[in-house]
């Protein structure tokens, strides 16, 4: 298959792969962060988990009132 809407979508499949992957390497560098600046595990996965919590309303909101 060729043509314009192919490479579109062929580009739009890695745009979302390369993001997921990107997203999920920041998390746990942040995730990292936080342990090696409080020298212990527990508030910074506490912190990790509140940061995922407040995308995912965030997310869920802009879906709901955008209509994506």
């Amino acid at each position: 298959m060729t043509g314009l809407s192919v490479l579109d979508y062929d580009e739009m499949e890695q745009s979302q792969k390369d993001t997921m992957v990107a997203s999920v390497v920041s998390l746990l560098i942040c995730a990292l962060i936080f342990i090696y600046g409080y020298q212990e595990t527990g508030r910074p996965v506490k912190a990790t988990v509140c940061l995922v919590v407040g995308l995912a309303y965030t997310l869920a909101f802009a879906t709901l009132v955008m209509g994506i």
